[in-house]
């Protein structure tokens, strides 16, 4: 396995990569439908987070 190359801040530690892509790199292009998928993802964990008092509501 190839050595980790990203590193976390949160953990102090080198990881094998970062956990969303960054979409400024260079050649990043996602479809409408990959779109949707994240924004609809996002709203589910705003959701959740809401639901249970980590964050305010609306």
């Amino acid at each position: 396995m190839a050595q980790p190359e990203v590193f976390d801040e949160d953990t102090g530690a080198y990881v094998h990569g970062a956990a969303i892509a960054d979409p400024t790199s260079p050649g990043a292009s996602y479809t409408q439908s990959e779109l949707v998928e994240l924004r609809d993802a996002v709203v589910a964990i705003l959701a959740a987070l809401r639901s249970r008092g980590i964050i305010a509501q609306d």
